[in-house]
């Protein structure tokens, strides 16, 4: 019995490690609040930034929204 509560502290020491050592490595991604993972999706967009995404993905910006008439 001896020996497995001497095998369990060692597992746990190593786990302990582990842990440490990924927390130090910067390019880990820290764990985001739920709040902020869809904020970006609940605001507005300007038109610039519609603008710009539409001429990245191939879009053909609108020139008007009724079809060019300015009646």
């Amino acid at each position: 019995m001896e020996s497995e509560f001497i095998a369990l502290d060692k597992a746990g020491e190593e786990a302990e490690w582990l842990q440490n050592f990924l927390e130090d490595i910067p390019y880990w991604l820290k764990p985001v609040a739920p709040d902020n993972v869809s904020d970006p999706l609940t605001k507005g967009l300007s038109r610039e930034g519609v603008e710009r995404t539409s001429k990245e993905m191939g879009l053909r910006t609108r020139t008007s929204q009724h079809g060019g008439n300015s009646t």
